[in-house]
């Protein structure tokens, strides 16, 4: 390869990197609390309780029978917005499979968001 071509791919790597520690860094929610702080209360959720919760003021999903509460992950989600309004109010297991299936650093951001489990 020429020396161009590696640069500019060095250079898309470095750009990834730091853009990547700018997004860690920012996810300070209410009063420098950290969005990634557990919030497992061990409910129970129903199907149709997680349904009334479909939009950016409050964004539950369900991913395997686990309840998620991903309203403060919307706006700063690396993937963008789009991405995480379609998980809103339903059970986004597939999609969520169908994206990051097999890796470790989404599933360590995702289980900050556990809200709960999904009821029989």
């Amino acid at each position: 390869m020429s020396n161009k071509i590696l640069l500019v791919i060095y250079l898309g790597i470095v750009f990834t990197f730091i853009l990547a520690s700018l997004a860690v860094g920012s996810h300070q929610g209410v009063k420098g609390v950290s969005v990634y702080s557990p919030k497992t209360s061990g409910k129970a959720y129903s199907l149709s309780e997680i349904a009334s919760h479909n939009d950016t003021n409050s964004c539950w999903t369900v991913i395997g029978v686990r309840v998620y509460d991903l309203t403060s992950w919307i706006s700063i989600h690396p993937g963008g917005d789009v991405d995480i309004l379609s998980l809103c109010g339903k059970n986004g297991t597939e999609e969520y499979k169908s994206q990051h299936f097999g890796q470790a650093g989404p599933m360590d951001y995702l289980n900050s968001f556990e809200i709960g489990t999904l009821s029989n």
